[in-house]
């Protein structure tokens, strides 16, 4: 179950394959980026406990370098040194999982 505050949250993260790394913000997840950080930074953090205080700091911190970097338009690179099917092809064998026995 969802909550309204999770909905709202703009969705950074790895995407849905094998060894894939964190990716930069798509498009429209820029638009929603905007408005959350201006909410996460009016947050005031008094009597807060500082593992929390940290917590709001990095990602604030993490959400204005995605948004500075977004000018590169990285989702329109889906080929470079870090990420491509030149990398995770020779991986995939790693990754799956082989249940028969070998001949």
């Amino acid at each position: 179950m969802t909550s309204s505050r999770d909905a709202a949250a703009p969705t950074f993260g790895p995407q849905n394959r094998p060894g894939a790394v964190e990716t930069l913000p798509a498009p429209n997840d820029l638009e929603q980026s905007r408005p959350f950080l201006a909410r996460l930074e009016a947050i005031d953090t008094a009597g807060f406990p500082e593992q929390e205080v940290l917590n709001q700091e990095l990602m604030i911190r993490d959400l204005k370098m995605n948004l500075e970097a977004a000018r590169f338009q990285p989702w329109e690179m889906p080929v470079d040194q870090f990420n491509g099917v030149d990398i995770y092809l020779p991986q995939l064998a790693d990754m799956l999982a082989f249940e028969s026995v070998k001949h």
